[in-house]
């Protein structure tokens, strides 16, 4: 996705992680093709995020040349050149579908890390341009626990993730010729009603897919 990306950048950053890792036991490198990651995730938790909050602003001084973005998540310390983001993962697989002609009329991303955010801002922005290529589109960015977020929405954990998934699941056995957002919301069944309905006022039911914070209101 990006050219030319040149990798003496790891070398450099895995050498200022050691020392880091030799002191907090059970924590690993992982060098991936793309990033490097610091993974605390298997240490105590909060000798690690201790680590890792010395880490980020030692990694932000000692790579500011770089052109690296450093991103404290959960469990992990990621550091990847600028440009290499979630965000521009999810603009690359539509362009690409729509070059096939294949055009989607639903989009979800879901996402519970600051990694996520990126994804966010990107279906923000992408959301009142998909009409121009497909007609009655929708897209949703959810995230999971309710915090200050790029997300539209939020659910409160995994297992509502998972019951918002299986309200999908419901409607596409059904034997219906369209299989939308629309349908889901007014789908009679209880699993799907009380995963995607709206909070919007005080009366409606309690929700699973609840309006977020957006980062530009804290």
């Amino acid at each position: 996705m990006i050219k030319d990306l040149n990798s003496e950048w790891r070398k450099t950053t895995v050498e200022l992680l050691e020392p880091y890792t030799d002191r907090c036991e059970g924590s690993f490198i992982e060098v991936k093709e793309s990033s490097v990651v610091w993974q605390y995730r298997d240490c105590d938790h909060e000798m690690g995020k201790s680590f890792a909050n010395v880490m980020t602003i030692d990694l932000e001084n000692s790579l500011k040349k770089l052109n690296l973005n450093i991103i404290n998540g959960k469990g992990y310390v990621e550091i990847k050149p600028k440009g290499i983001s979630k965000g521009s993962f999810a603009s690359y697989i539509l362009k690409e579908e729509l070059k096939k002609a294949k055009k989607p009329d639903l989009i979800i991303c879901i996402g519970d890390d600051i990694a996520d955010e990126e994804m966010f801002k990107y279906i923000q922005k992408v959301r009142p341009k998909l009409h121009n290529f497909i007609a009655n589109s929708k897209a949703y960015s959810i995230t999971v626990g309710k915090k200050p977020s790029n997300a539209q929405y939020y659910v409160d954990n995994s297992l509502q993730v998972k019951e918002l998934l299986d309200g999908f699941m419901q409607i596409t056995l059904r034997k219906r010729n369209a299989h939308s957002l629309f349908d889901l919301k007014n789908n009679n069944d209880s699993t799907s009603e009380k995963s995607i309905s709206s909070n919007n006022s005080s009366k409606t039911k309690e929700s699973h897919l609840n309006k977020n914070v957006n980062l530009d209101n804290v």
